[in-house]
């Protein structure tokens, strides 16, 4: 039997009750909620730039990849739901383009007298965007291979891929936040 632990109290979210996680069943949804809670606490202390928070945020992200879900038409978000809590994590990750990178580009197509393949990977804007399949163009394109192979390195520097963190979001799920809802006191008449 594999696990893995996690040591949080539920209640201090600090130290020293380990939580033990199967690795084969996954957590339940009470160990879910002690770590989901711990990341809240720590984050509700204003504790952001605090190692806790860190730790806390990392066990959370770690729970939700390893055994939470793919987000209802979403293919960058996992979710994760305990008794109480919900937590989703979503990867950021974001894609630029190098407008000097793509002049360069241009410039050796315009060479090479095939400019006709740029509106094939670019279209032109303000900024220049990437056109659906433009990556398969220098595949597909009629040219030597010396030629492609120096096209494609060019094509390549003109893109620029980066991550963020991991978002995290943790939430009360919503039928029991309905349930906490403070009920109105009806009137006595005297």
């Amino acid at each position: 039997m594999n696990s893995t632990m996690h040591t949080i109290n539920a209640e201090t979210m600090a130290a020293p009750e380990p939580v033990i996680i199967d690795v084969a069943k996954g957590p339940t949804p009470e160990q879910t909620d002690i770590i989901l809670r711990s990341y809240q606490f720590a984050a509700e202390a204003k504790t952001s730039a605090t190692k806790e928070e860190k730790d806390a945020k990392d066990r959370v992200i770690i729970l939700v990849k390893g055994w939470g879900q793919f987000a209802a038409g979403s293919e960058h978000s996992r979710i994760i739901e305990g008794a109480l809590n919900t937590a989703m994590v979503t990867d950021v990750t974001t894609t630029s383009l190098d407008e000097e990178k793509i002049n360069n580009l241009r410039f050796l197509l315009l060479e090479h007298d095939r400019a006709d393949l740029f509106s094939r990977i670019f279209s032109e804007r303000i900024k220049h965007e990437l056109v659906a399949g433009a990556e398969e163009v220098f595949r597909t394109a009629d040219l030597p291979k010396h030629l492609r192979t120096k096209l494609k390195a060019a094509f390549a520097e003109c893109i620029k891929v980066s991550s963020s963190a991991p978002r995290v979001k943790v939430s009360l799920r919503e039928k029991e936040a309905k349930q906490r809802k403070p009920r109105a006191k009806k009137a006595v008449a005297a």
